[in-house]
Formats: structure tokens, C-alpha cells, sequence
């Protein structure tokens, strides 16, 4: 289910707080107009107010749906004009190292830092993405999208623990990290 902290954080963003009220608003306007038309049925009251928190609990999903996978782009296109452009991103100009090409040096240009983000931040996010619009959707989402989910970091781990202590991310797009200092 939700995050409660979770849909808070989201609705400090510009325009999310107003989309929510807006939709919470109609659900209990549509919930108040059923109540009356029933008579003032209990069953009828019971069966809006679970309509009008099934509408605000999807209509919440969906919204912290959208805005995650905005982060995720986010943080993809980050990493990928850092790494293209620079080398390194902001933590590794801090932590002295950077990411070169593993044959002769250099910085990794745009293909292979494209590569690199997209296994390191895209595929993880896009398959998180996937799996939650599968489930907001009453769509069995099957284990395959869950079961990359959990094997992508224990298979990073294991090739860290290798001899060449490379990760997935720096094997497929052929660069390794080095210290600059």
C-alpha cells in the first residue's frame, strides 16, 4: 500500500497538493450526491465511503506513480550528462575518483555513460515503475519483474567480489572507476 511519509513528501511539489484536493474533493461530492439518493440507506453509505477512499487511494497512487518515475528520469538523465560530460558526478568529485574507458583511458563519452545509466538507474527504475503500474491496475505482474528487482544487487555484490571488482553497470559499458587523487 501507500507510504503516508511518502505521499506527503510528494505533495510539497507544485501542483500535486491542488491535483489530490481537487480529485478527493469529487470523490466525496459524488459520495455525498449517492447518499442522498439512497435514502439514507446504511448500505448505501458504507459502499460510497469505501468508493470515495478506493478513488483517493488510487488517485494518490497513480500521482506518486507519475512523480517517481519523474524522479527516476531525473536521476537517469543526471548520471548520464554527469558521466558523459564530466566523467564523474558530483559524489565521485568528492570522493576523488572518476569513470574512464577500461581499455586506454580517457573519459567514457556519451554512448557508453548512456549504457552505463541505463543499467544502472534506468533498467532498476523502469522495472520498480512497471511492476507498481502492474499492480495499481489489478494486472498480476508476474514474478519476473520482481525477481530482477531483487537479483540486480545481489548480482552487482557478487561480480564486486570478483577479481576485477567491476560491477554490471561498468562490464556492460566497458569503463571502470579510478581514483584521481
Amino acid at each position: 500500500m501507500l507510504l503516508p511519509t511518502a505521499a506527503a513528501g510528494w505533495a510539497a511539489v507544485p501542483g500535486v497538493r491542488r491535483l489530490l484536493l481537487w480529485r478527493t474533493q469529487q470523490s466525496a461530492r459524488l459520495s455525498g450526491r449517492r447518499i442522498l439518493w439512497s435514502g439514507g440507506d446504511p448500505a448505501a453509505f458504507r459502499d460510497a465511503a469505501r468508493d470515495a477512499a478506493d478513488t483517493v487511494v488510487q488517485s494518490l497512487s497513480l500521482a506518486l506513480l507519475a512523480l517517481t518515475a519523474c524522479a527516476v528520469a531525473l536521476l537517469f538523465l543526471y548520471d548520464w550528462l554527469a558521466h558523459a560530460l564530466f566523467g564523474r558526478t558530483l559524489g565521485k568529485l568528492c570522493l576523488g575518483v572518476t569513470v574512464v574507458r577500461s581499455g586506454g583511458g580517457g573519459p567514457p563519452g556519451p554512448l557508453r555513460a548512456l549504457l552505463r545509466s541505463a543499467v544502472l538507474t534506468g533498467l532498476p527504475g523502469a522495472l520498480l515503475c512497471w511492476y507498481w503500474l502492474r499492480v495499481l491496475l489489478d494486472e498480476p505482474p508476474g514474478a519476473v519483474p520482481y525477481l530482477l528487482l531483487l537479483c540486480l544487487p545481489v548480482l552487482g555484490a557478487l561480480l564486486l567480489l570478483g577479481p576485477a571488482r567491476r560491477p554490471l553497470h561498468d562490464r556492460l559499458s566497458r569503463t571502470c572507476v579510478t581514483r584521481t587523487r
